[in-house]
């Protein structure tokens, strides 16, 4: 179900899309979009899913994305693949160029940088276990 809510508050999210296993919001004072994943998708509706992030970030020109994978499994090596090799690469063509991760996972607390094959820089990733920390982190770049 698409919406277009709008949250008042400090924040000015605007909820793009969601469905039961994903919200995507776009974040407008910090040109982002976040989505938040409800719950395990199939591989196929993970593809689909993020196929939809992209689109919101064609559409509304933003050059951050925090999502938020702690209600995600372990992805399937094939998802995986995808999103390296062909969801990524998009991203970088439409200007993403900072990405916020929230996970679980505290070992993944780190900085990095996603590079293509032919070593170009692509994107900027820090990880976070709490969804206010990548944002203020967002805010300040």
């Amino acid at each position: 179900m698409a919406a277009g809510n709008k949250k008042g508050g400090e924040n000015k999210m605007e909820i793009l899309y969601e469905n039961e296993y994903i919200q995507i919001r776009l974040d407008i004072p910090h040109n982002c979009i976040e989505y938040q994943w409800k719950k395990h998708a199939p591989p196929e509706e993970l593809k689909n899913l993020m196929g939809k992030v992209y689109s919101y970030v064609s559409v509304h020109g933003c050059t951050k994305l925090l999502p938020d994978l702690r209600n995600l499994k372990k992805l399937p090596d094939e998802v995986l693949l995808w999103t390296e090799s062909e969801w990524l690469p998009l991203l970088v063509k439409q200007g993403v160029r900072i990405y916020a991760v929230v996970s679980a996972n505290s070992s993944l607390s780190r900085d990095t940088t996603i590079k293509t094959s032919k070593n170009e820089f692509v994107i900027t990733t820090r990880y976070f276990e709490d969804v206010l920390k990548a944002r203020s982190w967002l805010s300040r770049l």
